[in-house]
């Protein structure tokens, strides 16, 4: 075999292949399918495989996401990001608990049964601050409020619980009840029952009255307000 027949042999079938793809897009673009979206997003979600979740930064799901094993949701970032509200419930069961948010990033938790279950001790704090509030409960259900961390301006002195309410005390299983209320600074004390017992030394350190020191008689004006007076009541 010479050299002239070797390269028919190599030319022919390069030239063959050259017409018909010239010929095949000729066609293609007289019918207009040459690089149609179709074609190409075709194509594309066949590379792509975004179905899957493990191709590009965007997972579409049609409707549910499932798994028999435990479900983890993992960032390398650190950050995970929902757009949406969200509800907690568990399969086969209509009722659940809400997570809403708001433009101003306030978190509403609206548990559909009524009640919400927190077992745990509980902080608030405010976003960038260190110092915050304590909520802790024992085992017989008592509860205990702790001012935690420290004050921006470092004064341990300006720890404080403010109660922007009346406070009403209760003992459990009793409807009897002791209100206290905040009149112009004034605490004001007003038993259910009608009457206050006190078990243990009551300290009155400001009465007024005639006597600047020593013993004292303490005595009631016709208001009702106690005074101090070195003579006996009358």
């Amino acid at each position: 075999m010479n050299k002239k027949q070797i390269w028919k042999i190599i030319l022919v079938p390069l030239v063959v292949a050259l017409v018909v793809s010239v010929i095949t897009v000729f066609i293609l673009l007289k019918s207009g399918l040459a690089f149609s979206p179709s074609i190409l997003s075709t194509i594309y979600l066949k590379s792509v495989r975004a179905n899957s979740c493990d191709a590009d930064s965007t997972c579409e799901v049609q409707g549910t996401i499932s798994s028999i094993n435990p479900l983890k949701f993992s960032s390398n970032s650190g950050l995970a990001k929902l757009e949406a509200d969200l509800t907690l419930t568990k399969l086969g069961q209509t009722g659940g608990a809400q997570f809403i948010t708001n433009n101003a990033g306030s978190l509403t938790i609206i548990p559909q049964s009524g009640s919400a279950k927190l077992e745990a001790d509980l902080t608030l704090t405010k976003a960038g601050q260190s110092s915050g509030v304590l909520f802790k409960t024992d085992d017989l259900g008592g509860l205990t409020i702790t001012p935690v961390g420290t004050p921006a301006s470092g004064n341990l002195s300006e720890y404080r619980t403010i109660l922007d309410s009346i406070l009403m005390l209760r003992t459990v299983g009793q409807t009897g009840n002791v209100l206290l209320k905040n009149e112009a600074g004034n605490l004001r004390i007003l038993p259910k029952g009608g009457s206050s017992r006190v078990e243990g030394t009551v300290y009155l350190t400001s009465l007024a009255g005639n006597m600047s020191s020593g013993y004292a008689y303490v005595c009631v004006d016709p208001s009702g307000k106690l005074f101090r007076s070195s003579t006996a009541c009358r």
